[in-house]
C-alpha cells in the first residue's frame, strides 16, 4: 500500500484575515485618494466602494481554491492558485466595466481603483502562497526528502 499522507493545509482563514485587514487599509486610502486624484466627479466615491468591495470579494473567492487543493499536494495547489486568479481577473474586469456601463459611474476612479486594490492584494496572496509552497518543499512532504539547496542559509 502505497498512500502518501495528507499534505498540511494551507492557512485559509488566517490568509483571509490578512487579506481583508490589507484591502481595508488600501481600500480606505482609495476612497480618500482616488475620488480627489479626478476632481470629485460624481459618483467617483460609489464607484471606489464598489470596486474596492469587488475586488476583495473576488481575492476570497480566489483563494479558496488554494484552500481546498493545498492538502493534496503542490501541483493540485499551483492549479488552485490560477484557477483562482484566472477568475478574479475575470471578476474584477467584468464588473469593472458593469460599474461604468451599467451603474454610469466615473471610468476613471473605478479603473484606477481596481488597480489599486487588484495589485497589493495579489502580491500579498502570491507572497502567502509562495511561504505555503516553500515550507511544504522544505519539509519534503512533496517527494519524501528536502531538495538540494532548499534549506536557509547556515542550515547545511
Amino acid at each position: 500500500m502505497n498512500s502518501r499522507p495528507r499534505q498540511p493545509a494551507f492557512p485559509l482563514l488566517q490568509a483571509i484575515g490578512l487579506l481583508t485587514l490589507v484591502a481595508a487599509v488600501v481600500g480606505l486610502i482609495c476612497l480618500w485618494a482616488v475620488p480627489a486624484a479626478f476632481n470629485h466627479p460624481d459618483g467617483a466615491q460609489r464607484g471606489v466602494m464598489l470596486m474596492a468591495v469587488i475586488a476583495w470579494f473576488s481575492l476570497i473567492l480566489s483563494i479558496l481554491p488554494v484552500g481546498m487543493l493545498g492538502p493534496l499536494g503542490v501541483m493540485p495547489t499551483v492549479y488552485g492558485y490560477f484557477l483562482g486568479g484566472a477568475a478574479r481577473v475575470v471578476i474584477c474586469l467584468i464588473m469593472g466595466v458593469v460599474l461604468v456601463k451599467a451603474a454610469l459611474l466615473p471610468v476613471g476612479p473605478v479603473m484606477v481603483t481596481l488597480a489599486a486594490m487588484y495589485l497589493p492584494l495579489l502580491f500579498v496572496e502570491a507572497a502567502l502562497v509562495g511561504l505555503y509552497l516553500w515550507k511544504k518543499d522544505f519539509l519534503g512532504n512533496e517527494n519524501g526528502d528536502v531538495p538540494g539547496g532548499a534549506l536557509p542559509h547556515g542550515s547545511h
